[in-house]
């Protein structure tokens, strides 16, 4: 067994265990067992540090919540750029969090979370639809993308294109390599908006 942790980075071992399991495996596989098994301490221990399972789900939700925030660029002048290190920072962290690309493009955590669940993934959802689309319509206001384009058709093909790239380089270890992929495709789509 390991050895004795402050509640705190035990909290924090615990729930990215659980956000590992959940994402990768499953709910089926998301039990207290389990989630000691991941962490190397004893079931019992788990329950000194969240009162249930579903305090461990708030916690996960929390951490995503957490996670994202960082993938949001600080503020500069030409939105395009902001919009292209949004994408690179998303792609990036969901291939370096174990668990998160299935938490994050599957329904796994809402099932889990119930309705909280559902509304706080969905407000994260959201909140990434609603950047990328203030970054596009800035850069249409100053002019800097095509005057036949949809921004709506845009977010989508944005949102679309970190599911597919984080789920090739998954479905082709080491055959491609991300930041060529993610930086390829990024520039495909830039060119496709540009004015």
């Amino acid at each position: 067994m390991t050895a004795r942790l402050p509640t705190e980075e035990r909290r924090a071992q615990i729930t990215d265990a659980a956000m590992k399991i959940i994402g990768e495996r499953g709910l089926r596989a998301f039990t207290i067992a389990q989630i000691a098994r991941e962490v190397g301490i004893r079931d019992g221990t788990v329950f000194r540090h969240f009162s249930s399972k579903d305090e461990i789900v708030q916690a996960v939700l929390d951490r995503l919540e957490e996670i994202f925030s960082g993938t949001y660029p600080p503020p500069i002048d030409d939105p395009l750029e902001r919009l292209s290190r949004f994408f690179m920072k998303r792609v990036e962290v969901v291939m370096s969090q174990p668990g998160v690309q299935a938490l994050v493009f599957s329904d796994e955590l809402i099932h889990a979370g119930g309705k909280i669940g559902l509304e706080r993934v969905m407000r994260m959802r959201k909140q990434a639809q609603r950047y990328i689309h203030s970054c596009l319509f800035e850069a249409a206001e100053k002019n800097l993308l095509r005057p036949d384009i949809n921004l709506e058709d845009i977010v989508v093909l944005f949102h679309g294109a970190v599911m597919s790239v984080v789920f090739l380089s998954k479905s082709s270890p080491g055959e491609v390599s991300l930041g060529g992929l993610a930086g390829r495709v990024l520039k495909t789509l830039l060119s496709l908006i540009r004015r």
